[in-house]
């Protein structure tokens, strides 16, 4: 029976179906390693439901069938598709998105939802500016061809990329007009939404305008205000070039511009400087048939660029009697008029005079200033009014506009929080944050992609305030990392490797500076380069606090493979300069075990935290070294190679780890067969040295030797410090007869000669066997051949104090 019910059709078809639903979960996000990490909110993020039974994992599966409480009837394809033709009509995108998911997990999904009911569905979604929305309008596009059947019509394609267009992916809806059959593309919208959003794209959209449709009013419109706009970006001349090329275009064709198209025309003149072109146009006006008030607007804006404030006012009054408002441009440029006129007029400058100037200024106009009239008011104040108190004025000022009801703009957020967080007085990262907050609760608040770009810089100096605070405001800098991944807000490379190693440096230890290196990583991997992984590496290797003296190797090589994944192969450089630093922090901790008087078996290193022993810290660094040796083993992160084994080799010995220390030289002699016979003194010459120091400390004497041997067969000695290391891995070992006679007999010849420091390791090492009470009547046999041999140095050397007690 029981095979039987798993080859019902059934029961095949329910599994297979399980096993695509299982093949298209969510993909497992990235989680630093110092976030935590709940599964259980992860099922709920990830839009599935999961019924747990206590029972299911003590019994089989048999009885725990048994024991199930009795669920809910899922839903059948065919009453998911009536709910999701029902969610069309009623525009209802939740039902419209799960009925979709159960109808596309379906063995047939054709047989429940027809082409033109997906059309529709496609239509209502490329309405939406929501991106869940455009996911799933994204998804069913994707789906048509494969897990439908049906063909991809040029009407779904353009609805597509209307939704692309509305949620501001522009550079994808480009991309998507540019690999279909380009005759069937609404290019006017991707024109229309790239003028706006992104105007330096509308010059790779025009020549697809061109050949495709035919230029009318709206679309020269449309590319005048592209020219205008990317203007600030570009050259004067290349403004007159494209300016000069769509003139000519529209003389061929005959097109004749209507007065809004004009508007925008004159505003490029103002904006290239030629205000006698820009006048020509608006003298041709009639105002007294102009009854809109863009039109309006464009008057006043060449009076306010011929800085004629007389002219203003008279436009601004013949708007009133025609019922229009002035805009907001006439409101600032008399708001800094009459704060200019303060300034020059009066010897101290403050809180009233900046006010009564936007007061002034509104009583002209008959309208309220908004957020950018102020910002601009705050700026000029702050430029021409030189004083120690400004800031405390423009806080107050800042205090006046919140009590007005009006909206924090990034203008006026920028033009506060920027000259705060120059201040040389104090730090004023408190009322920075306090702004910010402000702009955040703002319905304007990255409401548009010009707004995001005006307070993108923002971020990098409440970065740097958070850096550069004392105490340093580590959790201020992570939530607004946080708040730039949600706004989509990235940082510049050269920009972002500075901030990061600035906020690493002001960090509690190292687990929160690789906390604050994750959200960076988060926010714009693809802004780090290879030489900005190396310095964020470096810079995080050479961190230090009492609390956490050395780089913790599991986060090192987390930032590793970051580097690797993203295409940049770290360098076994790195990884040694890790191990030496080990190695360094293990040799202070031995010294200190030696000098400092232990107390019931133990003594602190740090005053931090007396409970921690030296010894515990040397196995902490044993095993972090045993955890890189580990690593180079099972993971191709890097390739070793004789330099990264001699670092490993050494901090194994560092910290006493001699079997270990002895296993990677067993590991480079292997080696020496596959390297380049050229390059063998070179590469071997460090290990040698590590090695014999470690057979020293070890007291390995006849693993010593045969190592000195090997390396002289191979013909690896060949630096002096070879030599003083053998000899004292000699002395080390007891051996003061046979190291006395190495250095007088051995050293010289074809090899170095020996010198005082050669000398002067057999007479320390002497002088300490002497005062263990041993037997050092070897030590004057060693003197004496000495002084007749090497007359000279004897000499010196009796001269320093080096011979005394001999």
């Amino acid at each position: 029976m029981p095979f039987r019910a798993r080859c019902n059709p059934a029961c095949l078809i329910r599994r297979q179906n399980a096993t695509i639903a299982i093949r298209r979960g969510p993909p497992v996000a990235r989680n630093s390693l110092l976030e935590g990490h709940n599964p259980i909110a992860d099922v709920a993020l990830s839009g599935q439901s999961y019924r747990h039974n206590s029972t299911s994992s003590l019994f089989s599966p048999f009885t725990s069938f048994f024991s199930r409480a009795k669920g809910l009837t899922p839903t059948s394809p065919d009453q998911a598709a009536s709910e999701f033709i029902n969610s069309i009509s009623t525009s209802q995108y939740d039902t419209l998105h799960s009925s979709y998911i159960i109808i596309i997990n379906s063995p047939s999904p054709s047989t429940h939802l027809s082409q033109e009911i997906l059309h529709d569905a496609m239509a209502l979604l490329s309405e939406s500016r929501s991106m869940s929305e455009l996911e799933l309008l994204r998804r069913i596009y994707d789906d048509l061809p494969t897990r439908f059947g049906y063909p991809i019509s040029s009407e779904q394609e353009n609805l597509l990329i209307k939704g692309l267009c509305l949620n501001g992916l522009i550079e994808d809806a480009l991309s998507l007009a540019q690999s279909i059959d380009p005759q069937h593309v609404d290019w006017r919208l991707l024109l229309q939404s790239a003028s706006s959003d992104y105007p330096s794209l509308v010059d790779s959209i025009i020549p697809f305008l061109r050949q495709y449709s035919k230029l009318d009013q709206t679309d020269v419109a449309l590319i005048l205000r592209s020219i205008r706009n990317t203007h600030s970006r570009s050259t004067g001349s290349l403004t007159r070039s494209k300016l000069d090329t769509v003139l000519e275009e529209i003389r061929e064709k005959g097109i004749t511009l209507d007065l809004p198209t004009e508007a925008e025309l004159m505003r490029i003149h103002i904006s290239l400087g030629e205000l006698e072109k820009a006048s020509e146009i608006v003298d041709r006006w009639d105002t007294k048939y102009i009854t809109s008030p863009a039109l309006w607007n464009a008057m006043v804006e060449l009076a306010i660029a011929r800085n004629d404030r007389d002219i203003v006012e008279e436009l601004i009054g013949r708007m009133k009697d025609r019922g229009i408002k002035a805009p907001q441009k006439a409101l600032t440029f008399l708001s800094v008029q009459n704060l200019r006129s303060y300034v020059s007029s009066r010897s101290t400058m403050g809180f009233s005079e900046i006010v009564g100037s936007v007061d002034h200024a509104e009583k002209i106009c008959g309208v309220e200033s908004k957020a950018d009239v102020w910002a601009e008011v705050v700026r000029v104040y702050l430029v021409e009014v030189k004083s120690h108190d400004n800031l405390d004025v423009v806080l107050e000022v800042y205090s006046e506009i919140l009590s007005r009801g009006i909206e924090v703009s990034a203008e006026l957020a920028r033009n506060i929080i920027i000259p705060l967080s120059n201040s040389r007085q104090q730090s004023r990262l408190n009322d920075m944050m306090r702004i910010y907050d402000d702009y955040l609760s703002s319905s304007l608040a990255f409401k548009t992609r010009r707004e995001t770009h005006k307070f993108q810089p923002v971020y990098q100096y409440l970065l740097m305030s958070c850096a550069k605070s004392e105490p340093p405001a580590t959790t201020f800098a992570l939530r607004l990392l946080n708040d730039m991944k949600v706004h989509q807000v990235e940082i510049s490379s050269g920009n972002m490797i500075s901030l990061l190693v600035l906020l690493m440096k002001s960090s509690e230890d190292h687990y929160s500076a690789f906390n604050l290196y994750s959200h960076f990583y988060d926010l714009s991997h693809s802004s780090i380069d290879e030489e900005g992984y190396k310095v964020i590496l470096i810079n995080f290797l050479n961190l230090y606090w009492d609390r956490s003296p050395f780089c913790p190797p599991e986060l090192f090589i987390a930032i590793m493979k970051d580097m690797s994944k993203n295409g940049y192969q770290p360098d076994s450089h790195i990884l040694s300069s890790l191990l030496k630093q080990y190695g360094s922090q293990a040799t202070k901790l031995r010294r200190k075990l030696r000098s400092t008087p232990t107390v019931s078996g133990s003594t602190a290193i740090s005053p931090y935290d007396e409970e921690v022993d030296i010894g515990e810290q040397l196995d902490t660094l044993s095993q972090s070294i045993r955890d890189i040796h580990t690593l180079l083993k099972l993971d191709p992160l890097i390739i070793p190679d004789i330099p990264l084994l001699s670092a490993m080799m050494d901090a194994y010995s560092r910290v006493g780890a001699y079997s270990e220390c002895f296993e990677v030289w067993d590991e480079l002699v292997s080696r020496r067969s596959r390297e380049a016979p050229e390059k063998l003194k070179e590469l071997y010459a460090a290990g040698l040295n590590v090695i014999l120091d470690a057979c020293g400390w070890s007291y390995s004497l006849n693993r010593g030797r045969k190592i000195w041997a090997w390396a002289k067969k191979w013909e690896l000695v060949w630096e002096k410090k070879h030599f003083d290391s053998y000899v004292e891995f000699l002395c080390r070992n007891s051996q003061l007869a046979e190291a006395g006679g190495f250095v007088l007999d051995e050293m010289g010849g074809d090899g170095p000669e020996a010198d005082k420091e050669s000398v002067r390791i057999v007479l320390k090492f002497g002088r300490r066997e002497r005062d263990y009470k041993r037997d050092v009547g070897v030590m004057g046999d060693f003197v004496r051949r000495l002084r007749d041999e090497k007359g000279e140095l004897y000499e010196q050397l009796r001269e320093e104090g080096e011979l005394e007690g001999y």
